[in-house]
């Protein structure tokens, strides 16, 4: 029976090849689009989830409080506590920490490579952690002092073919200038790390390489300080709200009674990290995570699959109407209704079927461009995405049997008189069915019409806005080296010598760069002892403003021939108004916790150093002293203006500078506003996904809009024949055939319209500067729709208005 029902749906397949094309494309399209946007979520809904014992790591926070500082949680934790963890709490059987380093150079002959991420650590970082070891023995890897771990990449690009295992390479590192350029044995090579992993590194140094100094055995011993990123591996079966509860105690224990309120400790479980870390201050969260981004692309998704089983069903439900027929036939010679119902529903599960092999094949193709859009690295393989693929059989299965159910159960019940003359007295619910899908199927391309315009605009808002500095034509380049930072007024003086370069400024940070930079605690000369102001510090020189033409407000700028202004202080608007009632100029503000006091000679228009996601921050500016080092920071990078004639020549003789004065590190120059653009890289990769989305969503009503005014127009041949007859133009027939979708259309305009802004108004909800939702946004949608809607629907318009009316009244 089951071969009879194939051969029987193979054979309706061949005769009806167009219509069959269209089901089975649109359906693959749209499941194609649902499996990379599940993709996409499946890799970020498993960040961290790869370690074996995932479920049983825990991340230990630190937590301090004071009036001034109000409450700062950090991702590090005392030196002593992991060796204390072990010992004094039985549900924990292993820990590892970890002193995270900030940038390093490496060298083998000509090969150099900078690591800004790399931890110095010991064995047990792979007894926690499920890192495969490729090379190596994970016990003694990082045994010995002037060990290193390297990632598969970074040894291949330091080796190439060559076994690294045993080797020495050179490495100078900023965070420790006490190394000089030291040699370091690789005892391990790692494979690289996946991209769904919060800790990122390119490779790790055995923490005995610090043993010999002083100041970094203060870290490892010391209950006061947090340097350490530290993390637990729980007994299986034990709680983490059980050993939470033990924490004050444990607190006081080691820190005295005086920690339990203003000094405490808190457990975050490993996939918590990666979404619920962005209280967390100095996170070293690679790719910190946007779980409202995760339910919109999920949503989104679901869209796309409900408007591709729509547009399905719609098909398969008007064409059964001419199997009316064929039906009663069957009945005639005796087929029962058990039998005709397996017959509809083999022929929709199977080409629904065949749809999610086509769309298996679509996702294979398209998988490296979807990639390069999402910024992701994902595969798609049966032994890493069973659910996907277990969802897909699903998803294929139920649209087969929901849409083959409807033409299965309502014709198979008709008499076969009635059948076979095509009376079927429920039509008309099928053509109200038919309306509501086609509704339904429209409002949700409206709804992500609008998104994409939306998003789009918000995206151009806060690149174009005027941001208090003018960001083009600015080069930022990375000090890596100590002999740059003390020699900088050297430095600059040789970049300008070249006259495409007409400005060079220092500074701690840039725009764009501000994520873990310094805050500090300031207070006026009338605040108590324990009153103070949390602020953004940044270390520039008399330069900065010039280059970067911020406006001065108040005051003067610095000044190097003023030896006084190596205390003197910038404010920006906000910090000026939040510190101070009336001008500031003359102002004495001290910094605490720095034994720092200086003095207020100007006042600058706010400008946006932070994204546009938040408000303008308080910030107070200080002066770069020759040398480079501020009291509170130092100095990190030059901002160069460059001249847009000449540009390449002027980059030459920057390269040739940098050359001159730092031997040992490559130059990384970038221009700003790919670090301002970086600020947006979710937001536009949110933006792609929309409008990628919604012409998909479109490509697929169009599809399925097609082949229903296919058979609107063949349903109305007699009636179009007598129009024709009794005096119709072609323009009226295009009109009547038109109408009664455009109003479909119509109806779903007025659907979607609010649910969209309500929805976009709670995703600009989050961004601090936005834009206005314009009523043309929702026209221009309406009208696209529309627009696309009139072109589908009027070739076949056409084509029935010009037929032979003749031919139209021998039609049946």
């Amino acid at each position: 029976m089951l071969s009879n029902y194939l051969k029987i749906a193979l054979r309706n397949f061949s005769r009806y090849k167009i219509y069959s094309f269209i089901n089975i494309f649109g359906l693959a399209i749209g499941i194609t689009c649902c499996v990379l946007i599940l993709l996409f979520v499946q890799n970020e809904l498993t960040f961290d989830r790869f370690h074996g014992n995932a479920d049983r790591i825990f991340r230990i926070l630190d937590m301090r409080s004071s009036p001034d500082r109000g409450e700062r949680i950090g991702a590090y934790a005392s030196g002593p506590m992991r060796e204390a963890f072990v010992r004094d709490f039985p549900e924990v059987v292993d820990a590892v920490q970890f002193f995270n380093g900030w940038r390093i150079t490496m060298r083998k002959d000509e090969n150099r490579i900078i690591a800004r991420k790399y931890y110095f650590t010991d064995g047990s970082f792979f007894s926690v952690f499920d890192f495969n070891l490729l090379q190596g023995d994970a016990a003694t890897a990082l045994n010995e002092p002037n060990a290193v771990v390297l990632t598969e990449t970074t040894a291949r690009q330091l080796f190439g073919d060559e076994d690294p295992l045993g080797k020495l390479i050179r490495i100078d590192a900023e965070d420790f200038p006490e190394f000089g350029e030291s040699d370091f044995r690789v005892t391990g090579v790692l494979q690289d790390i996946p991209s769904n992993s919060h800790l990122d590194f390119k490779l790790l140094v055995s923490s005995a390489t610090l043993n010999r100094f002083d100041h970094v055995i203060e870290w490892f011993t010391g209950w006061n300080s947090t340097f350490l990123i530290t993390y637990g591996l729980l007994k299986e079966g034990a709680n983490l709200a059980g050993l939470e509860a033990k924490l004050p105690a444990f607190s006081a224990k080691y820190r005295g009674e005086e920690a339990r309120e203003n000094r405490k400790i808190s457990l975050q479980p490993l996939a918590d990290v990666h979404f619920f870390s962005d209280h967390i201050q100095f996170e070293e969260n690679r790719d910190e995570g946007n779980l409202t981004y995760v339910y919109i692309l999920a949503l989104i998704a679901s869209f796309i699959v409900l408007i591709a089983c729509i547009n399905y069903m719609n098909l398969a439900t008007a064409r059964s109407m001419k199997r009316a027929k064929e039906v009663g036939l069957r009945k005639v010679v005796g087929a029962l209704k058990r039998q005709l119902t397996g017959q509809f529903l083999s022929e929709s599960i199977l080409a629904a079927l065949v749809s999610m092999l086509v769309a298996m094949v679509l996702v294979e193709i398209s998988l490296p461009w979807f990639n390069e859009i999402a910024g992701k690295d994902l595969v798609f393989r049966f032994a890493d995405n069973q659910m996907i693929f277990a969802g897909m059989l699903i998803i294929s299965l139920l649209i087969g049997i929901i849409s083959g159910s409807y033409p299965a159960l309502f014709l198979s019940k008709f008499q076969p008189v009635a059948a076979m003359k095509g009376v079927l007295s429920g039509s008309r619910g099928a053509a109200r069915l038919r309306r509501i899908l086609v509704v339904t199927q429209f409002a949700l391309s409206i709804i992500m019409i609008i998104a994409t315009l939306i998003v789009f605009q918000q995206l151009a808002f806060m690149r174009n806005k005027q941001l208090g500095f003018n960001k083009e034509q600015l080069a930022v380049i990375d000090i890596n080296h100590y002999d740059v930072q003390t020699n900088f007024l050297t430095i600059k003086s040789e970049l300008l010598r070249h006259p495409g370069v007409s400005s060079v400024a220092v500074s701690s940070r840039v725009p764009g760069d501000w994520k873990n930079f310094r805050r500090i605690t300031v207070q006026t000369e009338a605040a108590a002892e324990d009153e103070g102001q949390r602020m953004y510090f940044n270390g520039i020189d008399e330069a900065f403003l010039t280059t970067y033409e911020i406006e001065l407000l108040q005051g003067r700028n610095f000044d190097r021939k003023f030896a006084s202004d190596s205390t003197g202080l910038l404010l920006n608007e906000t910090a000026a108004k939040m510190l101070f009632t009336g001008s500031p100029i003359g102002e004495t503000i001290r910094v605490p916790g720095q034994e720092f006091e200086g003095q207020v000679i100007g006042v600058v228009k706010d400008f946006h150093f932070h994204s546009l996601h938040s408000e303008i921050k308080p910030m107070i500016m200080g002066f770069m002293p020759a040398g480079g080092r501020h009291v509170i920071h130092g100095i990190d990078y030059f901002t160069l203006r460059i001249n847009a004639a000449g540009m390449q020549d002027a980059l030459n003789h920057i390269a040739a500078v940098h050359a001159k004065f730092d031997r040992i590190n490559p130059m990384e120059l970038d221009f700003l506003t790919g670090w301002l653009d970086q600020q947006y890289e979710n937001d536009a990769r949110v933006g792609n996904v929309f409008g990628i989305s919604a012409a998909l969503a479109i490509m697929i009503a169009c599809v399925g809009l097609f082949g229903l005014s296919a058979f609107m127009a063949e349903q109305r041949t007699k009636e179009i024949g007598v129009r024709k007859i009794l005096g119709a133009s072609v323009g009226s027939i295009i009109l009547l055939l038109s109408k009664d979708f455009s109003q479909l259309v119509l109806i779903a305009m007025i659907v979607a319209a609010p649910a969209a802004y309500i929805a976009m108004d709670i995703w600009l909800a989050d961004f601090a500067y936005r834009i206005n939702m314009e009523w043309w946004v929702f026209a221009f949608a309406g009208a696209t729709a529309f627009i696309i809607t009139f072109i589908t629907i009027s070739y076949q318009a056409v084509k029935a208005a010009f037929s032979n009316p003749v031919n139209a009244l021998r039609y049946e």
